[in-house]
């Protein structure tokens, strides 16, 4: 169902369709809105410049419509496809001081509490600033940063990080403890592990969003010898 609203005196039109913000039109000053994604979900908007952008279970973004503005601030994770425009770099503030700057391309950061911001560029380049310091990352780069965490960059497979966005996991030769989070924020539950040699075993596969999580751990208990238990409302992997 597609539900239209008009904002900023009527120069922009808002359609929520299908779980999809999308916005038209153009005001001379830009109006800010925040959006909060429930647990177990993920929400689509697309800016009044073209901006897509794809936010995680559980994330809040605040970003402009209208105006000459092009500046996002979050909290959580979302995956960027920015419209080029060379005259207004796109940017994205997040935890720890970390801003990004991008002219137009395809990145994903993860910016979740108390946890090192994690910036992954699939296309295009962009300049990330933390402490001072600017590092600029290119297609297939990824750099961490804060909690004393290295801000090298890596060279790694893009998609893993990105696919998410799509409503399918892919992953290869990925450690347990971040298969875990990446389905605690589809399914808003906490896992734990029954010991840490658990949570460094590795796997490849691919996970369907739509899928129900008994599903899930079902196909995952199929090509390991894992098991899953429910202890107190969190997921015992052992």
């Amino acid at each position: 169902k597609t539900q239209q609203m008009q904002v900023g005196n009527g120069k922009i039109r808002c359609e929520n369709s299908n779980g999809k913000l999308v916005y038209y039109g153009h005001t001379d000053q830009a109006i800010y809105n925040k959006v909060n994604v429930l647990e177990g979900s993920t929400y689509k908007i697309a800016l009044s410049d073209g901006t897509d952008l794809t936010l995680a279970s559980g994330s809040e973004a605040v970003y402009p419509i209208g105006g000459n503005k092009r500046d996002v601030k979050l909290k959580g994770e979302a995956l960027f496809d920015v419209t080029h425009d060379e005259q207004k770099p796109f940017t994205v503030e997040c935890a720890n001081g970390v801003k990004v700057t991008v002219l137009g391309t395809r990145f994903n950061i993860s910016a979740q509490a108390g946890k090192p911001v994690v910036v992954t560029v699939e296309s295009g380049r962009v300049g990330v600033s933390h402490k001072g310091n600017t590092v600029y990352l290119n297609s297939g780069e990824q750099a961490t940063f804060g909690k004393g965490e290295s801000e090298a960059v890596e060279k790694v497979d893009a998609k893993l990080y990105t696919s998410w966005a799509s409503g399918i996991y892919e992953f290869n030769d990925v450690r347990m403890a971040v298969i875990a989070h990446q389905l605690s924020l589809w399914y808003g539950v906490d896992f734990v592990f029954a010991s840490p040699q658990v949570k460094e075993r590795k796997f490849t596969g691919a996970l369907l969003r739509d899928e129900k999580l008994g599903y899930t751990l079902g196909l995952l208990k199929e090509v390991s010898n894992l098991k899953f238990r429910m202890e107190d409302n969190k997921i015992v992997i052992e």
